[in-house]
C-alpha cells in the first residue's frame, strides 16, 4: 500500500510537471513557414461558439479548428482573390466578409450569399469594416459611401454627408452602446447617433482629438476608447463628459498612432500600434506594457478565446499570447519553447544594409535565411553549426527592390521570423 501511494505521488508530480511546462509556454506564432496556416497577412479574427478561429487574410477566409487549417478563396468558392478586409459574426454563427471592391458575402458554413449591388446605384466597394449592433443588424464602413445600414438582400440605408448628419463622405469604424452608434472618419472626428440626433466630436470641440479615428471600443466601464492616426488614444467618459489623451509624451504608449482597440474580459485594453515599427500595448488603466519580444509586426485585431488567450493578427503572422501561459490548444503540447530568439533587426525600415542579431541557448545546427513576401528563398546568410552564444550579421539590400521581406530563422523543428521593411 504505501508503495503504490508513493508511485501515485511521482505520477501527480509528473503530471504537474508537464502542467507547469506548457502553461509556461506564453506566445506561439503560426505562419505559412512553420505551420498550416497559409495566409501571412491576418486582418480580423473572430471566434465563434465552438472556439473555432475564422480569420479573413491576403488569401482569403481562413478557418483553424481542432488543429486543422481551412482556406476559402476564389478556387474554391464564390470570394474573389483580392484581400478580405474584414471579418465579422451574426447571432446564428454566419460568417460575413467585406472586400475591398466586391462587397461583402455571407457564409452559413455550406452556402455563400453576395452582396454588392445597393437600392441607391452605387455598388458596394472600399468597405473596410463591418460590425453587427445588438439587434442583430450589419452595419458597413465605406470609404466612399459613408456609414451603411444593412436592412434585407441589397437594401442599405446610408448615412453620409450629402443626407444625414454624419459629418463625412467616408467611414473607418462603428462600435455600438444599445442604441448608439459610434462611428470613426478618416477627417472629420467621431460621430455619436442614437437613431434620431447626431453629436459629432472632433479638434473643434475636444482639445487634443485627432480627427482621424480608426479603432473604437467601449470597456466593462462604458468608457469609450479611440485610436488615432497621430493623436495618440483617446479616453471618453461620456458620463461625465471628460475627454483624455493618451500620448508618448505624457503615458507609456510607445507611439501616437494606433490603429485598433479591443478590450478583454479583465477590462484590459489591448492597443495596436500604427507606426511603420509595429506592435501593439496592454493597458490595465494603470500600467502600460509593451510586449517588445514580439519585434516589428503591424498588429491588425486581436480577440480572446474561451481559455483568456489573446489571438492577435498581424500583418506577417498569427499569434497566440497569454502571459500567465497559454492553456487550452492542444497543438501547444507538440510545439517546443525554442531554444534561441531572433531579435529586431536595426534600422528597421532600411536602407542599404540592416543588422541582423539571434540569440543560441545551445549549441545546434541552425540555418538563417530571407525570403519574400511570396515564400521564396531570396538570400542565405547563414547554414550550419553554431555554439550558444550571441550572433550580429549585417544584411545589405543590393539588388533588392523595395518591399516588405522575413528573416527566417531555424533549427530542427523551430522556426522564427521577422518582418523586415527596405525603402529604398
Amino acid at each position: 500500500m504505501k508503495y503504490n501511494k508513493y508511485i501515485l505521488i511521482i505520477y501527480i508530480f509528473i503530471f504537474e510537471l508537464i502542467c507547469t511546462n506548457i502553461k509556461s509556454q506564453t506566445w506561439i506564432e503560426y505562419t505559412p513557414m512553420n505551420s498550416g496556416n497559409p495566409a501571412w497577412a491576418i486582418y480580423g479574427i473572430i471566434i465563434d461558439s465552438t472556439n473555432a478561429k475564422w480569420m479573413a487574410t491576403e488569401r482569403g477566409l481562413v478557418r483553424f479548428k481542432n488543429n486543422n487549417w481551412t482556406l476559402w478563396d476564389s478556387t474554391n468558392s464564390p470570394l474573389p482573390t483580392e484581400d478580405i478586409l474584414s471579418i465579422a459574426k451574426d447571432k446564428s454563427n454566419n460568417i460575413w466578409l467585406a472586400t475591398l471592391n466586391k462587397g461583402i458575402f455571407k457564409f452559413d458554413g455550406i452556402n455563400w450569399t453576395h452582396f454588392y449591388y445597393t437600392n441607391f446605384g452605387s455598388p458596394l466597394k472600399y468597405i473596410l469594416k463591418i460590425n453587427f449592433d445588438d439587434k442583430n443588424i450589419l452595419w458597413a464602413c465605406s470609404f466612399t459611401l459613408g456609414l451603411l445600414k444593412h436592412i434585407v438582400n441589397d437594401h442599405w440605408i446610408r448615412y453620409s454627408r450629402l443626407n444625414s448628419g454624419f459629418p463625412d463622405y467616408s467611414a473607418n469604424y462603428v462600435e455600438f452602446e444599445g442604441n448608439i452608434k459610434w462611428a470613426g472618419t478618416p477627417i472629420q472626428g467621431i460621430a455619436r447617433y442614437n437613431d434620431t440626433n447626431w453629436v459629432i466630436y472632433n479638434s473643434g470641440n475636444v482639445p487634443g482629438l485627432s480627427n482621424e479615428i480608426h479603432g473604437i471600443a467601449i470597456d466593462k466601464n462604458n468608457i469609450k476608447w479611440f485610436c488615432t492616426r497621430g493623436g495618440g488614444l483617446a479616453k471618453f467618459n461620456s458620463n461625465e463628459n471628460q475627454w483624455t489623451i493618451y500620448r508618448t509624451t505624457n503615458s507609456g504608449i510607445p507611439w501616437n498612432s494606433t490603429h485598433s482597440v479591443f478590450v478583454d474580459s479583465k477590462n484590459k485594453k489591448w492597443i495596436a500600434c500604427d507606426d511603420i515599427l509595429g506592435g501593439f500595448v496592454i493597458y490595465n488603466d494603470t500600467i502600460w506594457i509593451y510586449p517588445n519580444e514580439f519585434g516589428n509586426e503591424t498588429t491588425n485585431d486581436f480577440k480572446e478565446d474561451k481559455y483568456g488567450n489573446m489571438w492577435i493578427g498581424q500583418d506577417g503572422r498569427l499569434l497566440v499570447y497569454n502571459p500567465a501561459g497559454i492553456i487550452g490548444i492542444n497543438e501547444s503540447e507538440n510545439i517546443q519553447l525554442p531554444d534561441y530568439t531572433l531579435l529586431t533587426n536595426y534600422p528597421n525600415p532600411f536602407n542599404g544594409s540592416t543588422k541582423i542579431k539571434y540569440e543560441l541557448n545551445k549549441s545546434s545546427d541552425i540555418s538563417l535565411n530571407i525570403f519574400d513576401i511570396k515564400g521564396k528563398k531570396i538570400s542565405e546568410i547563414y547554414t550550419g553549426f553554431k555554439t550558444a552564444g550571441k550572433y550580429e550579421c549585417d544584411f545589405s539590400s543590393e539588388n533588392l527592390t523595395r518591399r516588405i521581406y522575413f528573416v527566417i530563422l531555424k533549427s530542427g523543428n523551430n522556426i522564427i521570423s521577422r518582418k523586415i521593411i527596405l525603402i529604398k
